[in-house]
């Protein structure tokens, strides 16, 4: 039967005052921080995907915990044991980042209005790619952040979402949830090309189309009273510093 594992790596490092604390949980190289309940929805979500596989263990390993206050962060990588003992490392594993210092590939999209917009318009400036879609929580949740951002800097980058929804799609969406970008609709081809599989994704181009950053969604933090808040996307504005 298929199973999800937890391994608690350090837990006997644990002391019992840590037990005590609010326990936050963030995979291996993304940015987002959920709680237990979200967590606890992450595990049968992945003992679900996996029903229709060959016999596996999906193992989610502590590599990692930060203490603040009454609060501890917990980082996790997710490992696929299958038949054999052949293990698999699933986090961090998306296509997208191996991108990385590549050139973006070029491409032609349909805005909102229905108008053909081509990557060569885009060229010899520096350009924020956001991929999202209509359905995911935590891409209308940085939505604020990144306007905030795109206003910054107007006139210095190029910012445009794509996503793989209509235009009518993306149209009922903007209605309670502003996003000032520019907006490219119906892209799965160009997204299944890059290999996106997770989202929110950002990624930054410097002015020759170069790839320079693959990002997930605005970095969480854990505050001072130990609450989790969004950040305001220094990650992303460090990122933007370096190609203008």
């Amino acid at each position: 039967m298929k199973r999800i594992t937890l391994f608690l790596l350090s837990f006997m490092a644990i002391s019992f005052g840590a037990l005590s604390q609010t326990k936050y949980y963030k995979e291996f190289g993304k940015s987002r921080i959920v709680d237990q309940t979200e967590f606890d929805q992450i595990k049968d979500v992945l003992l679900h995907k996996n029903k229709s596989k060959p016999t596996v263990n999906v193992n989610l390993i502590v590599v990692e915990e930060t203490r603040r206050n009454d609060s501890l962060v917990i980082v996790y990588k997710r490992q696929m044991v299958m038949n054999g003992g052949v293990k698999i490392n699933l986090s961090g594993t998306e296509k997208v980042y191996e991108m990385v210092g590549k050139k973006f590939p070029n491409f032609v999209l349909r805005d909102l209005e229905g108008n053909a917009f081509s990557s060569d318009s885009l060229l010899n400036a520096p350009l924020v790619l956001n991929f999202w879609f209509n359905g995911c929580r935590p891409c209308k949740r940085e939505m604020p952040v990144l306007n905030q951002i795109k206003k910054e800097y107007e006139g210095k980058v190029r910012f445009v979402s794509i996503t793989f929804n209509s235009a009518d799609q993306v149209k009922k969406v903007l209605q309670d949830y502003p996003f000032d970008f520019y907006h490219l609709v119906e892209g799965k081809e160009l997204i299944d090309q890059i290999g996106i599989t997770a989202y929110p994704k950002t990624i930054v181009i410097d002015r020759n189309g170069i790839v320079r950053q693959v990002m997930d969604c605005v970095e969480s933090m854990v505050s001072e009273n130990g609450e989790v808040v969004l950040g305001k996307g220094d990650e992303i504005r460090k990122e933007i510093e370096k190609i203008l």
